[in-house]
């Protein structure tokens, strides 16, 4: 599913370290369960997943839950369209299982329309920007980075008092992995580790408050 088991695990330690046997038997379940994207099938295989929580007296108010809910609504993603469908119908609010796209995806017919260099712009947050650490999903659209940036998620808790930034950068037709041309985002998925990180600019910075 190209979910990032270090970053995975990681949440697990740090917030469900009593239910580690609960969360590598899960693991192992859901490798038994044979993907498809049949409406009747799926619902299926959530109800199969929802009943695996429920053998193991798992309380829907705990981050045990919280965790699993995440996975599950993964997998169901997965089943349904593929790698693409549960990159971007994943839940970009709170936390999520993190997807690493590895190669292209889908079409590049509407990736092959763009220039060989690129301008693309992400919303992100300052602490993202000094890690060095970029996430896949960028956009051609400078106003959509900035509503990502400062009003998608202004109000979530997490995002308070907190500084948000707009990156510009260039990157290599190449590098992109995914574009739809038509897209309401217009969205580029890419090889972040392509990024050369003295070129990423700061073009707008301000406090959520």
């Amino acid at each position: 599913m190209s979910i990032c088991i270090d970053d995975l695990t990681k949440k697990i330690l740090s917030e469900a370290s009593c239910n580690i046997i609960f969360f590598k038997e899960l693991i192992d379940f859901i490798t038994t369960l044979t993907p498809s994207n049949d409406d009747l099938e799926l619902k299926h295989l959530n109800n199969e997943l929802c009943e695996y929580s429920k053998k193991y007296s798992i309380k829907k108010d705990s981050s045990t839950y919280f965790i699993f809910d995440n996975i599950r609504h993964a997998f169901i993603n997965y089943c349904s369209g593929g790698i693409l469908a549960i990159y971007q119908r994943r839940e970009a609010e709170g936390w999520y299982p993190k997807i690493i796209i590895p190669f292209n995806i889908g079409d590049r017919k509407d990736i092959e329309l763009l220039d060989n260099n690129v301008v693309i712009y992400r919303g992100a947050s300052k602490d993202e920007y000094n890690s060095k650490r970029f996430a896949q999903s960028w956009t051609l659209d400078e106003n959509i980075a900035k509503q990502f940036a400062f009003n998608h998620y202004e109000g979530q808790p997490d995002y308070r008092d907190t500084i948000r930034v707009v990156l510009k950068t260039i990157i290599d037709k190449a590098d992109i992995y995914y574009h739809q041309k038509d897209g309401r985002e217009k969205e580029v998925i890419i090889n972040s580790n392509k990024l050369i990180f003295n070129s990423i600019d700061i073009i707008k910075e301000a406090v959520l408050d």
